[in-house]
């Protein structure tokens, strides 16, 4: 499922590499996702990550709202 980063959370695990503007990957596929990740993400002006619909733990990811500032 796509999502926009803020609506990620800790746990979630990556289906593609996700790439910086200049294309290279900062953080590969199959990576489970760390408040770390999340705040590269931001700093890097990711708009869009291709995640599971399960979380590492198994359970369901519900994509949390996307913050207004975003």
């Amino acid at each position: 499922m796509r999502v926009h980063p803020s609506q990620l959370r800790v746990g979630c695990v990556v289906l593609d590499d996700i790439k910086g503007k200049s294309g290279r990957p900062i953080i590969p596929k199959k990576t489970i996702l760390t408040e770390t990740h999340l705040k590269v993400l931001e700093k890097f002006l990711v708009k869009e990550v291709n995640v599971s619909n399960q979380l590492q733990d198994k359970k369901r990811f519900i994509p949390l709202p996307i913050r207004n500032n975003e």
